[in-house]
């Protein structure tokens, strides 16, 4: 959970410990806390990477792009680098997809390109993570 605050306005405790032991309002207040972040529309979020690329041939942008797109990738730029004969693409990649993702550059660009990669920024994902209609296959 990210940004959660609970806010509790009002709470009936008895005056005596002997009659509110702990042990009854841990349990009580989890399942207060737990129904009202149910029903706050919760949504999940994923990391993303930002990865710089950089490839020495014009061939291998168009390879570059293609794993992009298999893995969920979004280019932010792509330029060449002044005075010499590589380009660098500045690309965007969910972190899920970030597993395998430079061994797969690799074999689709001959070993042209190589990547580097850092977090960069939590997004949203779309849809209501606890609607029933969705099915979810296995990754």
């Amino acid at each position: 959970m990210k940004n959660v605050k609970f806010r509790v306005i009002a709470a009936d405790i008895a005056k005596t410990p002997i009659e509110c032991p702990p042990g009854q309002i841990i349990p009580t207040a989890r399942r207060a806390f737990y129904s009202s972040f149910l029903t706050a529309s919760p949504r999940m979020m994923e990391p993303i990477y930002y990865t710089e690329i950089q490839c020495t041939t014009k061939e291998c942008i168009e390879a570059v792009f293609a794993v992009l797109a298999k893995r969920r990738g979004s280019v932010q730029n792509d330029v060449p680098k002044v005075g010499t004969p590589h380009y660098i693409i500045k690309a965007l990649i969910p972190c899920i997809e970030a597993l395998g993702f430079e061994t797969d550059l690799r074999v689709h660009t001959v070993g042209q390109a190589f990547c580097l990669s850092t977090f960069d920024h939590w997004q949203t994902l779309p849809g209501d993570p606890l609607d029933k209609r969705i099915v979810l296959r296995p990754l």
